[in-house]
């Protein structure tokens, strides 16, 4: 089972929505695909929101889809 309290890393998660937005055009697309709204993106992006392990893992997995 892995561990979300070792495993998860919310700074990472604003460069992975920048690579997640990078491969699928548009930051709409990315919102669309990983079932949350773009401004929820933005404000993670922004760090007016601290992003959780399951988005994380989506955004990574989103990445390896589109890779």
């Amino acid at each position: 089972m892995i561990d979300a309290r070792i495993c998860h890393d919310p700074t990472l998660v604003p460069g992975l929505i920048t690579r997640a937005i990078d491969l699928a055009g548009s930051q709409r697309e990315v919102a669309e695909r990983i079932g949350v709204t773009a401004r929820y993106l933005r404000m993670i992006m922004r760090r007016e929101r601290q992003a959780e392990y399951g988005l994380q893992v989506t955004l990574e997995h989103l990445i390896d889809e589109l890779s």
